[in-house]
């Protein structure tokens, strides 16, 4: 039995978490210039607040259910399919966001610290 070929002939692109970043986020054009997601991240939820906005109701309506962890990409997820299936807000999320939203809950709401298991990555 021969190999499997791709369908599609991909082109090489670099893999590391810069260059993956870019390259996802090239099909958006959400982004034009090379910065490290460090300085993307934060820049993405500011100029984002109706997603903070939800994020942070279903954060502290978990929380309002006894919830004591939860995992932020979870509540990402929760929000992208219910935006898709319920219709109202039309909004993307960016996957490099993520950690960041969950920064900025934390950052307002320091008594949820450990809400979030948030881990520090150098880039």
């Amino acid at each position: 039995m021969a190999p499997l070929q791709p369908a599609l002939d991909w082109p090489q692109l670099p893999l590391g978490p810069t260059d993956v970043h870019l390259r996802v986020h090239r099909n958006t054009g959400s982004r034009k210039a090379k910065e490290p997601v460090s300085v993307a991240g934060p820049r993405w939820v500011e100029s984002h607040p109706q997603v903070y906005a939800e994020f942070k109701r279903v954060a502290l309506k978990l929380i309002g259910q006894g919830r004591k962890h939860y995992g932020a990409k979870g509540i990402a997820e929760y929000l992208r399919l219910h935006t898709d299936v319920e219709g109202g807000l039309e909004f993307k999320i960016a996957n490099f966001a993520v950690t960041y939203l969950a920064i900025k809950f934390v950052t307002e709401f320091p008594q949820h610290a450990k809400f979030f298991k948030i881990n520090k990555k150098e880039s």
